[in-house]
């Protein structure tokens, strides 16, 4: 079965930002384990992911709003490809794609596409927020912040909070 597990090696030494690339990973796993058991149980966890990713992404360029950030046009772009990429695996899914022909995409889509914009993209983003003191857990705007500043839509709101374990698959 194909597995993905967030490697040490793309720690950006940003402890929020590389908390949530681990809830990433650990989304996309998830999504790899259950689409075995139904389809079903398949779609909220893509819907889960997918919604984790809006999230992140935003959570990423408000941070970098608040840092002035200079790669921020840059990074936007790569944030739009990789939220087309994961979108186009929710698509494929609801559509009746074949179950291991999406976990191949997804597998490919984390091991190439994320690998390289964590390391490439996010890693320099991390060091600068370090920089300018932004560091702490308060770094990166939790989903209601950003759904009440109309960057977040309200259907994800509430997707950085903990969920109880047997809630994990819950769009």
């Amino acid at each position: 079965m194909l597995r993905l597990e967030f490697p040490e090696s793309l720690l950006t030494g940003h402890a929020e930002v590389d908390r949530q690339h681990r809830i990433l990973f650990d989304a996309a796993d998830r999504v790899l384990a259950v689409r075995e058991a139904s389809r079903d149980t398949v779609i909220p966890a893509i819907r889960f992911l997918l919604s984790y990713v809006h999230y992140h992404f935003r959570a990423e360029e408000a941070l970098m709003d608040a840092i002035g950030y200079d790669r921020a046009e840059h990074h936007r772009r790569q944030h739009t490809m990789l939220r087309e990429a994961v979108e186009q695996v929710k698509e494929a899914v609801l559509a009746g794609e074949d179950m291991d022909r999406i976990a191949a995409r997804l597998h490919v889509l984390f091991l190439d596409g994320y690998v390289f914009h964590i390391r490439n993209v996010d890693a320099p983003l991390a060091a600068a927020a370090r920089a300018k003191g932004k560091e702490g857990e308060d770094a990166l705007p939790p989903s209601r912040v950003l759904v009440q500043a109309g960057w977040l839509s309200s259907e994800h709101e509430g997707v950085d909070l903990p969920r109880p374990p047997d809630a994990s698959n819950k769009p």
